[in-house]
């Protein structure tokens, strides 16, 4: 025990006794720690330079300038040329283009981190206008959908008043079809009345015209036969000079023109009756054929009466089935328009939620600040600005504990008094424990300090999961004071030991996942990932410091990172067997 302390003892003499080990050990993790004080010491973007592309004929974003204050300053530009010249000559971050109604958005992707950062703050902000704009356009045609619903609506019911009034009116075309019947039926019963009438009268006047023609012809006759005989009579009278018998029958003749002449009388007024009774004949003729006239003029009214019925009854049955779908559209519409402006605008949301947006000490003291609405915008940066930490503990474990153990061993493998000490009774253990212990709590005491900011100064729940932090933090600070301390046995010259470190350093930063992704890489290069220490490290660091996972639940990582560790071990013991046995053969 008293070898091991007069070894940690030389060790931390050793650590202090040159600048490389104090700077690496002291000044250098300090500056790293004061850096970052000052490096986040304000919250959001700041020296952002965002220039915009004048359109006077285009002023839909010119809203949407004020929205992205808090990114940076905007500066107007009368071209694009000029614009995108600044964004080469990197006096600007973005350049902005309104075009129509896009939004192009010009970005060195030579600087591909801040550009993407930057790119995702104006793309919320535009999508934010976008979802503004369209819930404006929405609105208004949700209005004008609950307008064409209440058209329809009284559409339908105008359409009901228009079907009870052709209802009405097919009642009375129907009355009036039945009355025209009956006036037809009259009709053509006055008809067949006149008909027989005019078939009795013509019947009397041919019998009439008969009869006065056989009774008034024997008549004349049998008159003139008289007067003949008469006229005979009178000559043969004359002839015999018979005056008596001359004056009687010229008094019988007399007599007989005077009947010939009432005869004539008589057969005048006889033709004078037969002439009305044929006007009367004529009169039922003409009767008769205006009755029939009127007869065609209510079959033909009735038919069309009946066409008018048939007509309203095929247009109700048509206004039955517009009222229907009147109806049925309406319905349709009515759901339209109690649909709510979010659903038309988002049917189908993606909500991107990320799983850490700060721990629960930051949303604490965020519930109890008044804050403005740009400061509540800068303070989401925060929540990214905290999972920085795990990196920085890291990278700080993996330069540090791979440095110091690298100068440390190189040191005393370089002293004078090395060769004497191996020809003492004592354990190699001994020295290498007192050095890994050494390494092992000088660079803890920078993570605590690391871990202290984190608590105070960036709000992290570090309290919750201090004792995986401590089991992982451990693990890698022993992984890499091995590491180093291999580096150191098999290149001993002191620069080209230190820069191998920064080699195996900046090795570690590409593969390691931090630079660029390696799910980007080639397909082996994830196993080749997945053994180095700061891949494993950093990511149960993310997962206990941000989600307070267990440590029972990290036992997959974490048995990868002890098998690296007693791996590292191994071959630390071999590399120093190989120096030993390099030493002995001189």
């Amino acid at each position: 025990m008293r070898a091991f302390s007069a070894s940690f003892e030389k060790d931390m003499k050793l650590l202090f006794r040159n600048w490389t080990s104090l700077f690496v050990s002291v000044i250098g993790p300090l500056s790293i720690m004061l850096v970052l004080i000052i490096a986040f010491s304000d919250l959001g973007f700041n020296s952002i330079t965002i220039g915009h592309v004048v359109d006077p004929a285009n002023v839909r974003f010119d809203s949407l300038w004020p929205k992205l204050s808090y990114v940076g300053n905007f500066v107007p530009y009368a071209s694009l040329d000029d614009c995108t010249a600044d964004l080469k000559t990197q006096r600007l971050h973005l350049c902005l283009q309104p075009s129509g109604d896009a939004l192009n958005a010009y970005f060195d992707n030579t600087r591909e981190l801040i550009s993407l950062i930057l790119l995702n703050q104006v793309r919320a902000a535009v999508n934010a206008e976008k979802e503004a704009l369209v819930r404006q356009k929405a609105a208004g045609f949700l209005g004008e959908v609950k307008n064409t619903a209440d058209f329809l609506d009284s559409s339908g019911s105008f359409a009901a008043v228009l079907l009870k009034d052709l209802e009405r009116q097919r009642v009375d075309l129907v009355q009036a079809k039945s009355d025209l019947r009956s006036t037809r039926e009259d009709v053509e019963l006055r008809i067949d009345e006149l008909r027989e009438v005019r078939s009795e009268v013509s019947s009397a006047h041919s019998q009439a015209e008969s009869a006065k023609s056989q009774g008034f012809g024997k008549a004349e006759a049998t008159l003139g036969e008289a007067d003949a005989a008469l006229y005979n009579a009178y000559n043969v009278a004359a002839a015999t000079g018979d005056a008596a018998s001359m004056s009687a029958i010229s008094a019988a003749r007399s007599e007989v023109q005077a009947s010939r002449n009432d005869l004539s009388e008589a057969r005048s007024l006889v033709d004078g009756e037969l002439s009305r009774v044929q006007k009367v004949i004529d009169g039922i003729d003409e009767a008769l054929q205006s009755l029939e006239r009127a007869r065609d003029v209510i079959i033909r009214n009735e038919q069309r009466v009946s066409n008018a019925i048939e007509t309203i009854d095929q247009r109700s049955v048509e206004l039955r089935d517009l009222q229907t779908r009147i109806d049925q559209q309406g319905s349709k519409l009515d759901d339209l328009g109690k649909t709510s402006v979010d659903e038309v605008v988002k049917p189908i949301t993606v909500g991107f939620m990320p799983l850490f947006v700060g721990s629960e000490r930051l949303r604490d003291l965020e519930a109890g600040w008044d804050l403005t609405e740009n400061q509540k915008q800068r303070l989401l940066n925060f929540g990214t600005i905290q999972t920085f930490l795990p990196f920085v503990l890291s990278l700080l474990i993996c330069f540090v504990a791979t440095m110091l153990s690298n100068i440390l061993l190189l040191e005393e493998l370089h002293s004078p008094a090395f060769l004497r000490n191996q020809l003492m009774p004592r354990s190699w253990l001994v020295s290498f424990g007192s050095l890994f212990l050494t390494v092992l709590f000088v660079t803890t005491c920078q993570v605590l300090v690391i871990l202290l900011m984190g608590y105070f100064i960036f709000y992290l729940d570090i309290l919750k999961s201090l004792g995986t932090l401590l089991a992982v933090l451990l693990l890698l600070i022993g992984t890499h004071t091995l590491i180093g301390m291999t580096i150191a046995y098999v290149v001993r010259t002191k620069t080209t030991s230190l820069l191998v470190c920064a080699f195996f350093l900046m090795v570690t930063l590409i593969l390691g996942g931090v630079v660029y992704p390696v799910e980007r890489m080639a397909s082996f290069m994830s196993t080749v990932a997945s053994l180095i220490p700061f891949t494993s490290g950093i990511s149960m660091l993310q997962q206990s410091l941000f989600y307070n996972v267990s440590l029972s639940d990290l036992l997959g990582p974490l048995a990868i990172l002890i098998v690296i560790f007693f791996g590292a071990a191994v071959v630390m013991c071999v590399a120093r067997w190989a120096f030993m046995d390099s030493c002995r053969r001189g």
